[in-house]
């Protein structure tokens, strides 16, 4: 069980910006909306008409869910990429292209560009205040219109999908801030992902859970594994219907990011995306390499090619010892970075850490190979072929990070296959997942999604939490207001729920549990023996019954 700190139970007064969702009674209007339906069915052809949109009207906002999210990621990828550009300068010519593009055919007998001009040579002191005062008012607006886009938002994603709603962090204006925000903080080289606020598009549980699927699998180009992760780790509840649906929303929008293929590659995911046929002369310019094209570099065997010096048999002490400052250095920076203020994820970087180390621990253990070929740990490698891939390690370092931040398994393990086509790699993969899991488990329980959800004062009921051991007496809240039975009027009898979910007073509170994780209700009434309404339980009070008890 995740125990929050004393420092977390004071921000459940947060719990009031949340309003609890009633599946139950959702359920309860659904069905009688369908037998509504039925009973005013006839054989005119606009009945036909409104019983078949019925029947399709949940795809069809899947479908335009799933383009959007395709359609927005490739406008997160461009606007990215050229925002990492226009830090050193600005195309002449056309300002809207990056350096890649605008250097395309333009490139000198000296190596130089001369239609990209860096920003020491074309800017001046007025122009920075210019830029200034525009970012100061970018900053405002986004406190006036989206006070809620902090962060990766995945926490307030599983929140909303345990059946509270958040009207002000569900909304078009954090889609749009998260956007533009997340573009923003990738291209500044932040050790931050774009995969976080990929998931905020719609309301309904139903069709979130898919958005959510749509929006892992186009971050990492996985759409088997994006429907995966959403049902092992982000979705609360995910019936079988609910599969198809977000099988249907990732396909889409992967599908659609692949048409519009924003960098040429003929790719999509976490390495196609970023993996552009740069020209030759271009890779002359240094630059801070992107972490996707960084990920591809170490899983590149060394057989294809000397991948950003990785493979280079001179200086072997000092390839080692830039791994491993990478990997402190990302380390570093994603534990900085990953809850700011600003739109994030925490997948990629997790990777990029796991693959560096991954990578040093490979080239290290060649050394070993090289130098003592007959030592036990090498008895099976053959003299004539070569025995250690340092990529594999990077492969399978990679896996391991995601599982320890994640904590998810089957999802990890299917999202890794569909981004490399490694069958030979699946049972170690496997093994290095659940080693991972058990250990990271074992250090800090609970993975940073839930932790933060804790830390941010959220309203969420872990599936997997030690019980109370206490009675539902003892945590309801006692003599409700109620309406007197006589003198109602019509108005106010067809506000009444007349089937309402009631226990004994002596009932546990596991029983309780159960109720509002399986079924979902917003409250539950508690009578004594004689049939007297005596409290009621919500949600909230259950979780704060839960926060309260883990302190002692």
């Amino acid at each position: 069980m995740l125990i929050p700190t004393a420092e977390q139970h004071d921000s459940t007064a947060r719990f009031k910006e949340f309003e609890t969702i009633d599946w139950i009674e959702e359920a309860k209007n659904q069905v009688a909306y369908k037998n509504s339906s039925a009973l005013a069915e006839n054989n005119s052809f606009y009945s036909v008409a409104h019983s078949a949109f019925n029947l399709i009207q949940v795809w069809i906002v899947i479908f335009l869910v799933a383009a959007i999210i395709g359609l927005n990621t490739a406008v997160i990828s461009i606007v990215t990429e050229w925002l990492s550009d226009i830090k050193l300068g600005y195309c002449s010519n056309h300002w809207w292209l990056n350096e890649k593009f605008c250097c395309w055919q333009n490139w000198n007998t000296f190596g130089s560009c001369p239609d990209w001009k860096e920003w020491s040579v074309a800017t001046t002191s007025y122009n920075v205040y210019i830029l200034d005062w525009i970012m100061y008012i970018f900053f405002g607006a986004i406190q006036e219109y989206a006070p809620y886009a902090a962060g990766s938002g995945l926490p307030e994603i599983k929140t909303v999908l345990a059946g509270y709603y958040f009207d002000k962090f569900m909304n078009g204006w954090t889609l749009i801030i998260k956007s533009i925000g997340l573009a923003i903080a990738v291209s500044s080289g932040l050790s931050v992902g774009k995969e976080g606020p990929a998931v905020h598009m719609v309301k309904l549980r139903e069709i979130l859970s898919a958005s959510a699927a749509a929006g892992i699998a186009v971050a990492f180009g996985s759409p088997i594994g994006g429907v995966l992760f959403s049902l092992e780790d982000i979705s609360y509840v995910f019936p079988l219907k609910t599969l198809s649906r977000s099988f249907f929303c990732a396909l889409i929008a992967t599908t659609v990011l692949h048409v519009i293929n924003p960098f040429r590659t003929g790719k999509i995911g976490l390495c196609g995306a970023y993996l552009t046929k740069i020209n030759i002369k271009m890779a002359k310019f240094r630059k801070k390499i992107d972490m996707g094209k960084l990920l591809s570099y170490l899983f590149q065997e060394c057989e294809d090619g000397n991948w950003a010096n990785l493979c280079t048999n001179r200086n072997t002490m000092s390839m080692l010892t830039s791994l491993l400052f990478a990997t402190i250095a990302r380390f570093i920076g994603t534990a900085l970075a990953y809850g700011c203020k600003i739109p994030c994820g925490i997948f990629v970087p997790s990777m990029a850490i796991g693959a560096t180390f991954g990578r040093m621990l490979g080239n290290i253990v060649q050394i070993l190979q090289a130098n003592y070929p007959n030592a036990f740990l090498f008895a099976q490698c053959h003299p004539d072929t070569q025995c250690v891939t340092s990529a594999t390690y990077a492969f399978l370092g990679a896996t391991a990070a995601l599982t320890g931040i994640t904590r998810v398994t089957v999802a990890v393990v299917v999202i890794m296959y569909e981004l490399t086509g490694a069958v030979n790699f699946i049972v170690p993969t496997m093994i290095v997942v659940m080693v991972a899991k058990v250990v990271a488990d074992y250090i800090s329980p609970g993975a940073i999604s839930e932790q933060m959800i804790f830390l941010n004062g959220l309203p969420f009921i872990e599936l997997e939490s030690s019980p109370l051991g206490m009675q539902v007496s003892e945590i309801m809240t006692k003599n409700p207001v109620t309406l007197p039975t006589s003198g109602m009027t019509i108005d106010e009898i067809s506000a009444v729920d007349f089937t309402p979910i009631v226990l004994d007073i002596n009932t546990s509170t596991e029983t309780v549990e159960e109720i509002f994780t399986r079924l979902g209700p917003k409250m539950i009434l508690v009578e004594d023996i004689t049939g007297r309404l005596v409290g009621l339980v919500t949600r909230k009070d259950f979780i704060r019954a839960k926060l309260k008890n883990s302190s002692h």
